[in-house]
Protein backbone atom coordinates (compact mmCIF):
# COMPACT_ATOMS: atom_id res chain seq x y z
CA UNK A 1 0.00 0.00 0.00
CA UNK A 2 1.27 3.24 -0.87
CA UNK A 3 2.07 5.57 1.61
CA UNK A 4 0.03 9.10 1.75
CA UNK A 5 1.60 11.85 0.87
CA UNK A 6 2.82 14.28 3.50
CA UNK A 7 0.71 17.24 4.72
CA UNK A 8 2.27 21.07 4.45
CA UNK A 9 5.67 21.26 7.27
CA UNK A 10 4.08 23.52 9.35
CA UNK A 11 0.28 23.79 11.51
CA UNK A 12 -2.40 24.88 9.67
CA UNK A 13 -3.88 28.08 10.17
CA UNK A 14 -7.51 26.50 10.25
CA UNK A 15 -9.29 23.50 9.66
CA UNK A 16 -10.61 24.21 6.35
CA UNK A 17 -11.46 22.17 3.25
CA UNK A 18 -8.54 21.19 1.71
CA UNK A 19 -6.08 20.72 4.04
CA UNK A 20 -5.95 16.89 3.69
CA UNK A 21 -7.40 14.41 1.39
CA UNK A 22 -10.93 13.30 1.34
CA UNK A 23 -12.19 11.27 4.59
CA UNK A 24 -11.74 7.35 3.67
CA UNK A 25 -15.48 5.52 3.10
CA UNK A 26 -16.19 2.14 3.03
CA UNK A 27 -18.85 3.01 0.37
CA UNK A 28 -17.88 6.06 -1.42
CA UNK A 29 -20.23 7.48 -3.95
CA UNK A 30 -19.34 6.32 -7.34
CA UNK A 31 -17.95 2.89 -6.38
CA UNK A 32 -16.09 0.27 -4.00
CA UNK A 33 -12.62 2.31 -4.32
CA UNK A 34 -11.74 3.69 -0.78
CA UNK A 35 -10.21 7.23 -0.81
CA UNK A 36 -7.69 7.91 1.66
CA UNK A 37 -7.73 9.70 4.93
CA UNK A 38 -4.69 11.61 6.38
CA UNK A 39 -3.65 9.39 9.43
CA UNK A 40 -4.92 10.38 13.08
CA UNK A 41 -0.80 11.58 13.57
CA UNK A 42 -1.52 14.12 10.89
CA UNK A 43 -4.57 15.34 12.19
CA UNK A 44 -4.03 15.83 15.89
CA UNK A 45 -1.39 18.19 15.65
CA UNK A 46 -2.91 19.94 13.19
CA UNK A 47 -5.96 21.08 15.46
CA UNK A 48 -5.85 24.90 16.51
CA UNK A 49 -4.38 25.77 20.27
CA UNK A 50 -1.04 25.91 21.35
CA UNK A 51 1.34 22.86 22.21
CA UNK A 52 0.64 23.21 25.62
CA UNK A 53 -2.92 23.08 25.81
CA UNK A 54 -2.47 19.53 23.58
CA UNK A 55 -0.14 18.49 27.07
CA UNK A 56 -3.00 19.50 29.07
CA UNK A 57 -5.85 18.12 26.78
CA UNK A 58 -3.70 14.41 27.18
CA UNK A 59 -2.98 14.51 31.14
CA UNK A 60 -6.58 14.97 31.89
CA UNK A 61 -7.77 12.32 29.20
CA UNK A 62 -5.04 9.46 30.42
CA UNK A 63 -5.47 10.62 34.03
CA UNK A 64 -8.95 8.89 33.46
CA UNK A 65 -7.31 5.66 32.37
CA UNK A 66 -4.72 5.81 35.19
CA UNK A 67 -7.58 5.50 37.70
CA UNK A 68 -8.08 2.22 36.56
CA UNK A 69 -4.54 0.92 37.21
CA UNK A 70 -2.71 3.58 38.83
CA UNK A 71 0.57 1.31 39.35
CA UNK A 72 0.78 0.58 35.37
CA UNK A 73 1.16 4.71 34.95
CA UNK A 74 3.46 4.91 38.44
CA UNK A 75 5.50 2.55 37.04
CA UNK A 76 5.66 3.74 33.54
CA UNK A 77 7.07 7.08 35.10
CA UNK A 78 9.54 5.56 37.34
CA UNK A 79 10.80 4.11 34.39
CA UNK A 80 10.73 7.31 32.58
CA UNK A 81 12.80 8.79 35.24
CA UNK A 82 15.22 5.85 35.74
CA UNK A 83 16.25 6.23 31.74
CA UNK A 84 16.59 9.91 31.85
CA UNK A 85 18.86 10.02 34.90
CA UNK A 86 22.43 11.60 34.13
CA UNK A 87 24.35 8.73 34.01
CA UNK A 88 27.08 7.85 30.76
CA UNK A 89 24.92 10.66 28.99
CA UNK A 90 24.12 13.81 30.76
CA UNK A 91 20.02 14.93 31.07
CA UNK A 92 20.87 16.93 28.00
CA UNK A 93 21.86 14.81 25.57
CA UNK A 94 19.17 12.12 26.50
CA UNK A 95 16.50 14.76 26.34
CA UNK A 96 17.91 15.13 22.44
CA UNK A 97 17.56 11.58 22.07
CA UNK A 98 14.44 11.25 23.41
CA UNK A 99 12.88 14.37 21.03
CA UNK A 100 14.41 12.50 17.77
CA UNK A 101 12.74 9.44 18.73
CA UNK A 102 9.27 10.62 19.42
CA UNK A 103 9.12 13.02 16.45
CA UNK A 104 10.01 9.45 14.70
CA UNK A 105 7.01 7.83 16.60
CA UNK A 106 4.56 10.63 15.96
CA UNK A 107 3.85 10.81 19.41
CA UNK A 108 2.15 14.51 19.63
CA UNK A 109 1.81 14.88 23.56
CA UNK A 110 5.48 13.42 23.70
CA UNK A 111 6.97 16.23 21.30
CA UNK A 112 5.50 18.98 23.77
CA UNK A 113 6.81 17.10 26.84
CA UNK A 114 10.62 16.24 25.48
CA UNK A 115 10.79 19.57 23.47
CA UNK A 116 9.76 21.72 27.01
CA UNK A 117 12.38 19.37 28.66
CA UNK A 118 15.24 19.89 26.14
CA UNK A 119 15.04 23.81 27.30
CA UNK A 120 15.56 23.04 30.93
CA UNK A 121 18.27 20.69 30.36
CA UNK A 122 19.70 23.44 28.12
CA UNK A 123 19.65 22.67 25.23
CA UNK A 124 20.54 25.15 22.02
CA UNK A 125 18.00 25.82 19.55
CA UNK A 126 20.92 24.61 16.79
CA UNK A 127 21.56 21.62 18.82
CA UNK A 128 17.60 20.15 18.95
CA UNK A 129 17.40 21.76 15.04
CA UNK A 130 20.17 18.76 14.50
CA UNK A 131 18.87 16.05 16.83
CA UNK A 132 15.73 16.59 15.19
CA UNK A 133 17.42 16.44 11.18
CA UNK A 134 18.68 13.18 11.85
CA UNK A 135 15.07 11.80 12.78
CA UNK A 136 14.16 13.21 9.98
CA UNK A 137 17.02 11.57 8.21
CA UNK A 138 15.82 8.19 9.60
CA UNK A 139 12.59 8.95 9.48
CA UNK A 140 9.77 9.79 6.21
CA UNK A 141 7.85 12.38 5.29
CA UNK A 142 5.37 12.24 8.62
CA UNK A 143 8.88 12.72 10.70
CA UNK A 144 10.09 16.04 8.31
CA UNK A 145 6.51 17.21 9.88
CA UNK A 146 6.38 16.28 13.31
CA UNK A 147 10.37 17.61 13.41
CA UNK A 148 8.93 21.21 12.24
CA UNK A 149 5.91 20.73 14.66
CA UNK A 150 8.74 19.56 17.35
CA UNK A 151 10.17 23.22 16.60
CA UNK A 152 7.32 25.36 16.93
CA UNK A 153 6.30 23.53 20.22
CA UNK A 154 9.69 24.87 21.56
CA UNK A 155 9.82 27.86 20.26
CA UNK A 156 6.45 28.26 21.91
CA UNK A 157 7.86 27.66 25.12
CA UNK A 158 10.93 29.91 24.17
CA UNK A 159 9.05 32.80 23.11
CA UNK A 160 6.20 32.62 26.03
CA UNK A 161 3.61 33.01 23.35
CA UNK A 162 1.17 31.24 25.71
CA UNK A 163 0.30 32.71 29.08
CA UNK A 164 -0.43 29.28 30.64
CA UNK A 165 2.87 28.51 32.71
CA UNK A 166 4.99 25.28 31.40
CA UNK A 167 3.98 22.39 32.96
CA UNK A 168 6.03 20.85 35.39
CA UNK A 169 6.99 16.91 35.51
CA UNK A 170 5.19 16.74 38.45
CA UNK A 171 2.27 18.32 37.20
CA UNK A 172 2.15 16.08 34.63
CA UNK A 173 2.94 13.39 36.46
CA UNK A 174 -0.40 14.72 38.92
CA UNK A 175 -2.48 13.98 35.78
CA UNK A 176 -1.09 10.75 35.16
CA UNK A 177 -1.79 9.17 38.28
Amino acid sequence: MARPPAPRAHLPSSGTAGEYPAPLRSNPPGGNRARRRAPAYHRVMAEPGSYRDLFHRSGRAVSKLAQHQPEVHENFWKVHEAAMRPGALDRKTKELIGLALVVSMHCDVCITMHARDCLRAGCSREEVYEALNVAVMEGDGPTMVYAGWAVEAMEEYMDGRVAAPVPGPEEHAAHHH
